[in-house]
């Protein structure tokens, strides 16, 4: 996938296409930065050490489920009419 991302203090009143993109299908998002209750990544790490980090991470530990099926009849019959 090629993707451009493009922040500007002081937005123009248009914003030109980068000439990779023109007579193509494209999705353009415009987000406000700095603005309470948004999210933003503060951080300044690029993505292939984001993707590092996440392949080296431990994988968390799950709790396993039991289900107790003693007193569970199953109806072939019923099963297949719905």
């Amino acid at each position: 996938m090629l993707a451009q991302r493009l922040v500007y203090e002081h937005a123009p009143r248009t914003i030109s296409t980068p000439a990779e993109f023109h007579n193509a299908s494209i999705e353009v998002l415009f987000f406000r930065l700095h603005e309470s209750g948004t999210a933003t990544n503060t951080t300044s790490e690029n993505a292939d050490s984001q993707m590092n980090k996440i392949l080296m991470s431990e994988p968390v530990q799950l709790s396993a489920i039991s289900l107790d099926t003693t007193s569970f009849t199953f109806c072939r019959e019923e099963a297949n009419a719905r």
